[in-house]
């Protein structure tokens, strides 16, 4: 039996807006499955980008995210919220348990442009990881 588009799920990491205390979460996540909280290795580095972190992959820093199931109909959704391909990229990381899951990094063409680089993150001092 051939599954459907919408019965295909994916898993997608996220930090920042889309956290369940901001009320972009609603408006994205809020049909979504949220399956637990992870932190990353350290492989990212983390900006202040306006009132949210922006994280770009590579680096030494490790971000707490929150990994949801999600359908491709989301994921589409997701997408505009995050102007992906513009503003973001999506990586794949591996989590433990869960597998494969999307990230959406800062693009570094984009990081540039908007002078990201001359602004690290605010908690990027602690010794624990950064809860985004």
């Amino acid at each position: 039996m051939q599954q459907s588009p919408s019965d295909v799920s994916v898993y997608l990491a996220i930090y920042g807006a889309l956290k369940s205390a901001h009320q972009s979460h609603d408006m994205v996540l809020k049909a979504a499955k949220y399956l637990g909280e992870y932190t990353t290795p350290k492989a990212f580095s983390l900006y202040q980008y306006g009132n949210e972190p922006a994280v770009l992959n590579g680096g030494n820093q490790s971000i707490t995210i929150d990994v949801f199931e999600i359908t491709p109909e989301q994921l589409e959704q997701i997408d505009d919220f995050e102007h992906y391909p513009t503003v973001h990229d999506r990586i794949t990381i591996n989590i433990p348990g869960f597998g494969p899951a999307l990230l959406y990094v800062m693009s570094e063409g984009y990081a540039g442009l908007a002078h990201v680089y001359d602004s690290p993150y605010r908690q990027a001092e602690e010794k624990q990881p950064v809860a985004v």
